[in-house]
């Protein structure tokens, strides 16, 4: 019996075509899944309309895991599953499926885990009476993972040979799944929201997906650093992204971007590089893709920015690894402000550099290490923090930062995070920011 049950699915997801540096330290499959993955996210990427983006996406995993034919299931508030779209092996629509593996699509489901079905004497096993009556030799299918809750199932078959679909195969399936997660996420959300007016609507709709792609805690303590992180929108939803994870036993890498101006079509764009950036990790921890560096990683986003919008939006980003063994700080900036680094005597050292954002003509990363000083504490920011407009008319500039971040020296990660903030929206006095507002504080002991 050769039925295999994987793991929860990657945590969110879009893509793009793949850096030279990186592509050549790939497997020639897993640069291929990863190519195709990419496909999927432009070719969603490019419309809002559910059933178009769900053909988009079955055609590219019949393609790419030979199925004779892939079909969609959405599950509605109930649970209850019903077919949305189908495609075949030529690309062609199917209008309804007959003679699939229901059993095998309820369990994927349920499981909230991919299964795979090696041929009809499998399926017998399973229970699954499609699976004998049809022949079905191979079938697989993985859940609409949008983090714990399963959406719909996304489900291949093949009748001609046994074993087309392996173990392997589950982690890309998944992986295309959560993508169309977050498609059927929104078009949920527009159906619940369509009786609002059309502005509260979009602004609701980006913003629920975009909460969906910033870490669940935005302050963390351990033995090695401490960190707290602020993000306010200039309004409902905006274009500003922060993430945190540790690389290893020793380092963690802290990213801070900002996509062209606010509001929703910014946070939408936002949404796709966030995706992207997750995908890659959800292939690298499925062991499909080696270990990118930092470098490779904002090179994929690049070209995922500007393989979606062509320069039409572009996204300023700061990628900061601590190293707390080497005792090391490496900052990689495209386009990016400056970053700040207050040592404990007091001082405040500003690194600036030269660099061009994601999704522009011409990707121009900057690279500077420094070593870390015991005690120092570093604050990324958006150009929102710098250009605040205050009461006074003015903007805040890169001095007024430097104040307000030496002003918290005595000060943890948390509390240092919320004095600038509350100091922050006392500048802005009663009217909103013009721009979004975030900012990472970083403690290193």
């Amino acid at each position: 019996f050769v039925l295999t049950a994987r793991r929860d699915g990657p945590d969110t997801s879009p893509r793009s075509s793949l850096p030279a540096s990186a592509s050549r330290s790939w497997a020639g499959q897993g640069e291929r899944k990863a190519q195709a993955l990419t496909q999927v996210t432009l070719a969603m990427g490019r419309t809002a309309d559910l059933p178009t983006q769900a053909r988009a996406a079955l055609d590219e995993s019949a393609r790419l895991l030979a199925a004779e034919r892939a079909a969609l299931f959405v599950a509605d508030e109930r649970g209850a599953l019903s077919f949305l779209a189908g495609r075949d092996e030529q690309g062609q629509p199917l209008p309804g499926l007959t003679g699939y593996s229901s059993t095998v699509v309820r369990k994927a489901f349920e499981s909230k885990k991919a299964v795979v079905v090696a041929g009809s004497e499998e399926g017998e096993l399973l229970g699954s009476q499609s699976a004998v009556a049809h022949d079905l030799r191979s079938i697989m299918a993985a859940p609409l993972l949008l983090r714990d809750d399963a959406l719909g199932v996304i489900y291949l078959d093949n009748r001609l040979a046994k074993g087309v679909f392996t173990e392997e195969d589950t982690d890309t399936l998944l992986a295309i799944g959560s993508q169309v997660a977050f498609a059927v996420q929104l078009a949920k959300s527009a159906k619940l929201e369509a009786e609002r007016a059309v502005l509260a609507k979009d602004l609701a709709l980006t913003a629920a997906v975009q909460s969906l792609l910033l870490p669940k805690a935005d302050a963390l303590r351990d033995a090695r650093l401490a960190m707290a992180a602020h993000y306010q929108p200039a309004t409902q939803a905006g274009g500003d992204w922060w993430w945190c994870e540790p690389l290893d036993a020793a380092r963690w890498l802290f990213l801070l971007g900002d996509v062209t101006g606010h509001g929703p079509a910014s946070a939408m764009v936002t949404a796709s590089v966030a995706a992207t950036f997750q995908s890659l990790r959800a292939l690298q921890r499925s062991g499909q893709l080696a270990e990118l560096a930092t470098k490779d990683v904002l090179h994929q986003l690049h070209q995922a920015l500007f393989g979606l919008t062509a320069t039409s939006y572009q996204m300023t980003m700061s990628a900061l690894e601590v190293d707390t063994s080497a005792r090391v700080l490496r900052w990689y900036a495209a386009g990016a402000p400056p970053v700040l680094r207050l040592e404990p005597s007091g001082k405040v050292d500003v690194l600036v550099v030269q660099s061009t954002p994601l999704g522009s003509e011409a990707l121009q990363l900057a690279e500077v290490e420094r070593p870390l000083v015991p005690g120092e504490r570093v604050l990324l920011f958006t150009d929102g923090v710098s250009e605040l407009m205050q009461a006074n008319g003015r903007a805040l500039g890169l001095a007024g930062v430097k104040r307000l971040l030496l002003a918290t020296k005595d000060k943890d990660a948390q509390a240092a995070r919320d004095e600038v903030a509350a100091k922050l929206r006392a500048l802005q006095g009663d009217r909103p920011p013009d721009d979004d507002v975030s900012f990472v504080v970083i403690d290193v002991p």
